[in-house]
């Protein structure tokens, strides 16, 4: 099983989150159908995908949080749409 995984700025667009969308529900469909070993097989390189981006998830999760807050958003929900390593 192959999938292309999508850039931040592939899927900034609304047409990029459209195909983004559409093509998550069809990798859901394939591994819905697939082994269990295929499954976990897919689980374990998304983990390892995202220890290996962790700190580009974390830079962008930053650059969201302070447009959040300077656009004044609640404090319980910037509790919850900040990213860290101790939340890990």
């Amino acid at each position: 099983m192959s999938a292309s995984l999508t850039t931040a700025s592939d899927s900034t667009t609304e047409s990029g989150l459209v195909g983004s969308a559409r093509a998550c529900r069809s990798a859901a469909r394939s591994l819905a159908l697939a082994s269990a070993a295929v499954r976990s097989q897919a689980l374990t390189a998304i983990a390892q995908h995202l220890r290996d981006q962790s700190a580009a998830i974390l830079a962008a999760n930053a650059a969201d949080c302070a447009a959040a807050q300077a656009a004044g958003i609640a404090p319980a929900l910037y509790e919850r749409l900040t990213l860290s390593e101790a939340k890990r």
